[in-house]
């Protein structure tokens, strides 16, 4: 058998090598964000973003945050054609106003302070059964208007110490997805505690990502017996 030549074979060993360890670093830096929006990860999110979240920055105005929000989910559609559904967490992504959600909290007793010069909502310990999935661990979640102050954005986090508990409740709203959108358009990861347990940073990620929505369920290991299920859902238009 004939080897190959070590002039061919080298640049074709790095190649590997730099698509290997890129693949890495993508994955880690996934769930390295997913770290960074959590209350232990915000401060040194403030301190790399110069004091805030780049999104959430104070000093945006409302149209700046449309103009930056479409530009950049633009950027990552997958699918060059319109989502065949949008669901968001039980919400009406396009319609419901800011003050529906507000009146939906107080409605909840669920505790919510503004963001962002009025265009976000943060609200926190929020029970799984307020979503309707009544005996899953509370979360926070996050609401983003436009500059009418129409839902554009929701975000959902919830931090568990049992791995079990998030694979199980990121399975559940990987199936919700699925049923109203049929197959992830892009899933990286294994959702399994075996492979979740297995160090920081594992992350079982899908995503949807159409021209005008854009939806994604993720289960990340934030290393010290903590994981985190995230899911978020955003109009593209």
């Amino acid at each position: 058998m004939n080897e190959e030549p070590r002039s061919a074979a080298a640049p074709r060993r790095r190649g590997i090598r730099l698509l290997a360890y890129g693949g890495a670093v993508a994955t880690l830096f996934v769930g390295f964000a997913g770290f960074l929006h959590t209350s232990a990860g915000r401060p040194l999110l403030m301190t790399l973003a110069g004091g805030g979240c780049p999104f959430g920055h104070q000093a945006l105005e409302p149209a700046q945050r449309d103009v930056l929000r479409h530009r950049g989910l633009s950027a990552l559609v997958q699918a060059h054609s319109d989502a065949p559904a949008r669901p968001a967490l039980g919400f009406d992504l396009g319609h419901a106003q800011k003050s529906d959600l507000v009146a939906w909290a107080a409605k909840h007793a669920v505790s919510c302070r503004a963001e962002s010069k009025g265009a976000g909502l943060s609200c926190t310990n929020v029970p799984g059964s307020v979503l309707g999935e009544a005996g899953q661990p509370a979360g926070s979640l996050s609401f983003r208007f436009d500059r009418n102050e129409r839902l554009v954005s929701v975000l959902r986090m919830v931090r568990t110490p049992d791995a079990s508990i998030a694979v199980a409740l990121g399975e559940s709203e990987r199936k919700k997805l699925a049923e109203r959108m049929g197959a992830p358009t892009r899933a990286t990861g294994e959702l399994s505690v075996a492979s979740l347990s297995r160090g920081p940073l594992r992350q079982a990620r899908a995503e949807h990502r159409y021209r005008d929505f854009s939806a994604f369920t993720s289960v990340t290991n934030l290393g010290q017996g903590s994981y985190l299920v995230t899911e978020e859902a955003q109009l593209v238009d």
